[in-house]
Formats: structure tokens, sequence, C-alpha cells
């Protein structure tokens, strides 16, 4: 009793501490009768680097294929803290002006729930190398 306990106590200040928690779910490892108690994100599937050359969008297709299922999440890291932008609908453009209509590409996001995507586009102002792990999980509702 006292594991379990501990265990929900956990997974509640995990979720109030990390603001992905809540939306991946099934990415989180909790608390098992065989394991101690733990939390953490799952081990990608599958990880690409992407050399980023300054200004120039990329399109990364989601990885698919015979022996994996399609991922629902992607993680971006970028080297040395370089900031990218990424663009869900629309070739990732690095904003010049201000763009009000709901089209700009999200700048450096951690991790996004890309179920029914098959790409992204991506962009960088200036030249790095961004890692893209991909996780394979059932997608929340939104």
């Amino acid at each position: 009793m006292k594991k379990r306990v501990f265990s929900i106590f956990v997974v509640l200040m995990m979720i109030s501490t990390m603001a992905f928690a809540v939306t991946v779910g099934p990415m989180i490892n909790a608390y098992s009768s065989d394991r101690d108690s733990m939390i953490g994100v799952v081990y990608p599937q599958w990880v690409d680097a992407i050399v980023l050359v300054a200004n120039t969008a990329v399109t990364y297709y989601i990885p698919t294929g015979t022996n994996k299922a399609t991922a629902n999440y992607l993680m971006f890291s970028s080297s040395g803290g370089a900031d990218f932008y990424v663009s869900y609908s629309i070739t990732a453009a690095v904003p010049g002006t201000s763009i009000t209509n709901g089209t700009a590409p999200e700048l450096n996001p951690l991790l996004r729930c890309v179920s029914g995507l098959t790409a992204v586009s991506i962009i960088a102002p200036v030249g790095c190398v961004l890692t893209i792990s991909a996780f394979v999980g059932s997608p929340t509702k939104q």
C-alpha cells in the first residue's frame, strides 16, 4: 500500500511540474509490480539527426515502416540551444513580420503529438543539428 500511495504522489508531482506529462500519458512509465517506482519518458523507437542550413526549410517525414507503427509523437532538440521553427501544415519560414492568422511556425517545440500527420516542415535562422526522436504510443484525444 505504501508503494502505491508513493507512486500516486510521484505521478501527481510529475503532472504538476511537467506540462507535457498530461498529454503524453501513453509515454509515461509509472510504477509496476516488477520494478521500483520510476517515472520518465520511454526511450524512442526512432531517432534522426537533421543538419539544418540557415534559412532553408526541410520537410521531415514522420517515420513509418513495415516493422514499426507510425510515430505519434516527436521530440525535438537542437545543438547549442539554437532556435528552430516547426510548421505542421505549411512550409516553415522564419518570421520576418507579424503572423496573426494562425499559420505561424512554432518556435522550439519540445514534444508534440503528430498523429494524423505525414510530415512537418522545419527551419532555423542559423545552421544547427536537430535531433528528432519518434515515439509510438496511443495519441491523447484532443
